[in-house]
């Protein structure tokens, strides 16, 4: 399956937290997820964990909870750690799949860690299982379980929060763990997804994921189901751009002319005058029909095929984090770290969507509302039009609430004017309940050329 890759910039974190790298396989394949250090932000309650091959789409655990990743890269994740863990020896669990070289650990400690607990005995080993006939060769099989962990020594006091010193160097990959006994063979995976083709768009249809279209000579994928959202759009990505109409190919040889029709009847003859004077004369016969139409002439050969479009501009992204120092006011409010810049094309469209994050103030009794806008400029909150606006309220009879998280998602299309570079801002207005605790928190923007 085509798709286009959105490349993201990630943002270093500050409070660092290092920790002992966990057992990793040494023997595994090239693509084996690793996690080499983490880092930890209590002020935004963000934790950054680094390494290789985590994939597009890693799930992330803390002691087996799960946590809402905010970005990610093949080398580095950002994942919101609650403020409900005290300090002490956590493992960290990294999974983009079901094979063990798809996951990997780390013991993440925050604060002072106690000491390390004497390692476990080793389980027996279990009998051997009469011998079955031989099936048909499979994949390998994710390595067995270690044996059970010793009990962890009791947690010593925290101490006192240092100041925040540099990100250290990653230190050398740890020696490779005792390997387990070999695990049973694993199921064979089911087949990849392909292209559906269902030919020219129609809008009463449902189309699923990986469903492809035609419409107006360009072909689209489907990346999301969706009815009546017409290419382009949010829900597709184009395969391939139409070619500029062939050259008209030359006129057919003109037909034959058309057989002469039969004369008319003579008109009667004029009626006998006087002697001496000239008879009138008689009036003209009526036209003859018309001859039939002669044939048509050859078809003209078709013209040859346009050329490929150019390759669309593409699609970037981008994310920011303010720090809660951004406070939205009653005019026009510009996030300063949100912006995104795109190779645009006159009169194509860009489409900008993406997710802010706010932290309100709110108290029972008054309403907190505003609107998030995509601007052209920092003090643009008209943007694309009303239509894409982005409101947000919370009414006047929910409970206080001075630190209220909420997200807003948006969307704008623009089609530029000029051939170049384009930047497009994230503002926003407070029209009710504003006060200085308002502010911007968090967010991510994608701008895609079509």
């Amino acid at each position: 399956m085509t798709r286009t890759r959105l490349a993201v910039i990630a943002v270093a974190l500050c409070s660092t937290v290092t920790a002992p790298l966990s057992a990793q396989k040494g023997n595994g394949p090239a693509s084996q997820l690793i996690i080499t250090a983490t880092s930890y932000d209590p002020v935004n309650q963000l934790l950054a964990i680094a390494g290789a091959n985590f994939g597009m789409q890693p799930s992330v655990t803390f002691e087996l909870q799960p946590l809402t990743v905010v970005s990610t890269t093949p080398q580095v994740i950002v994942a919101v750690l609650p403020p409900s863990f005290q300090a002490g020896t956590y493992l960290l669990s990294v999974s983009r799949g079901p094979s063990v070289w798809e996951n990997g650990t780390f013991v993440v400690t925050l604060g002072a860690a106690g000491a390390t607990g004497p390692t476990g005995p080793a389980g027996p080993t279990g009998p051997t299982g009469a011998t079955g006939p031989a099936g048909p060769p499979g994949v390998d099989g994710a390595t067995g379980p270690a044996g059970a962990t010793g009990p962890a020594g009791p947690t010593g006091p925290s101490g006192p929060i240092g100041a925040t010193g540099p990100i250290g160097p990653i230190g050398p990959q740890g020696p490779a763990g005792v390997a387990g006994p070999t695990g049973p063979i694993g199921a064979t995976g089911a087949a990849g997804i392909g292209i559906t083709w269902r030919g020219e768009w129609d809008n009463t249809l449902t189309y699923a994921t990986n469903d492809a279209v035609g419409l107006n000579g360009a072909s689209y994928l489907a990346i999301n189901t969706n009815t009546a959202s017409q290419p382009p759009s949010a829900d597709w990505n184009l395969l391939a751009q139409a070619g500029s109409a062939g050259a008209a190919g030359p006129a057919g040889a003109q037909g034959p002319a058309g057989e002469q029709g039969p004369a008319g009847p003579q008109g009667p003859a004029g009626a006998q005058g006087p002697t001496g004077a000239q008879g009138a004369t008689g009036a003209a016969g009526p036209q003859g029909v018309a001859g039939p139409q002669g044939p048509q002439g050859l078809q003209g050969p078709a013209g040859p095929v346009g050329p490929t479009g150019a390759t669309g501009p593409g699609n970037t992204i981008a994310i920011a984090i303010s720090g809660a120092t951004t406070t939205i006011l009653s005019s026009c409010t510009n996030y300063a770290n949100a912006a995104v810049t795109i190779a645009a094309t006159a009169g194509h469209v860009v489409e900008v969507i993406g997710t802010v994050w706010l932290k309100l103030s709110h108290t029972s009794g008054t309403k907190d509302a505003g609107f998030v806008v995509v601007g052209t400029a920092p003090t643009d909150c008209s943007g694309a039009g009303a239509s894409y606006w982005a409101p947000f309220s919370v009414s006047a009879g929910s409970s206080t609430d001075l630190n209220l998280d909420m997200s807003v998602p948006f969307r704008a299309v623009f089609i530029p004017g000029i051939t170049g570079p384009v930047t497009y801002y994230l503002n926003a207005v407070m029209n009710a309940g504003q006060d200085a605790s308002d502010r911007f928190w968090f967010a991510n923007l994608a701008a895609h050329a079509y």
